[in-house]
Order: structure tokens, then sequence, then C-alpha cells
């Protein structure tokens, strides 16, 4: 997963968040990497979703939900 760029940090940050399971482990990650609580990180998974959701399929497939809404997240409180 490291030459594919899907780490951060320690973290596998690349998971598709595509059932509850993997939704709340998204979240989890989210609110440990960008340091937010859990229902900021929550929301940052549900708008990342929302967003991705119009990108073209091989856009969708470089970043997942869990790492764009990392690095949204980062941004914002940079």
């Amino acid at each position: 997963m490291g030459k594919f760029g899907r780490l951060n940090g320690n973290w596998m940050a690349h998971v598709d968040a595509t059932n509850k399971k993997l939704i709340d482990r998204s979240v989890r990650l989210v609110s440990e990497i960008a340091k937010v609580d859990y229902r900021t990180a929550c929301v940052a998974i549900f708008e990342a979703l929302d967003e991705m959701e119009s990108w073209p399929l091989d856009r969708k497939k470089t970043i997942s939900p869990a790492a764009y809404a990392v690095e949204k997240l980062t941004k914002k409180n940079a």
C-alpha cells in the first residue's frame, strides 16, 4: 500500500466507505489522523462521499473518502 501512496503516516487511509462497518472505520481514521472529534469526522466523511459522487470513476480510484476528508480537514485547520 505504501508504493501506491495509500498510507497516511502509519495508517492505511485508503478505506472505501461502502458499508456501515467501513464508514465507521473511515470516521475513526479521519478523527485520529486529522485530530478532530468523531462528529466532525463523520460530517467530513459524508461531505466527501457526496462530493466524490459526481467525480469520474478514474478519479475516484485515486483517493478514498477517508483520505479526501483528512486532506480537506487538515487544509481547513492549517
